[in-house]
């Protein structure tokens, strides 16, 4: 009796450590807008915003509201960034866009094989979910969060996302 006990004890320990937050294996390196690369984990913890598309609609809607809340970040050291599997030159698109509105815009990752977006539980299909999301320094997925409506709910997420930086400290 005692084996099998030890046996479904060291099975529940590993299913139970295979469910924790996952951590990269090796850094990713994907293309900014401007087809420039970037290889994450970073050196800072880093914000994303995850968008299904840049075409015009809901992900337009987040975006606007991120965009005149981005001071609400200010006292945050991290990377911020807006992800989704748009190709660079799309992307190129909207961030012209949003800099024309705002004077300035979030630099875009484009993740066309949904690679991070996988990592970082936000793949839904072939697009990804919306929503947000931190990695740390070291590759480990931090939180995320699934949220249509994470722009119109721009205190929540705020709170959210400076909440968890505030826990890695």
């Amino acid at each position: 009796m005692k084996p099998k006990v030890l046996v479904l004890f060291f099975i529940a320990v590993l299913v139970l450590s295979a469910c924790g937050q996952k951590t990269l294996s090796e850094p990713i390196t994907l293309h900014n807008q401007d087809q420039e690369e970037v290889t994450f984990p970073l050196e800072k913890p880093t914000v994303f915003f995850f968008i299904t598309s840049y075409t015009w609609g809901l992900c337009h809607q987040q975006l606007v509201q991120l965009h005149e809340n981005l001071g609400k970040f200010e006292d945050m050291d991290v990377e911020m960034y807006i992800i989704s599997k748009d190709l660079p030159e799309e992307q190129l698109q909207l961030y012209k866009e949003l800099e024309g509105l705002y004077g300035k815009s979030l630099s875009f990752i484009s993740d066309p094989d949904l690679e991070l977006i996988d990592h970082m539980g936000m793949k839904n299909g072939d697009v990804a979910y919306r929503g947000y999301g931190m990695l740390d320094q070291d590759g480990k997925v931090v939180f995320k969060t699934v949220n249509d409506h994470w722009g119109e709910q721009i205190d929540k997420t705020v709170e959210e996302i400076k909440d968890e930086y505030n826990n890695l400290k």
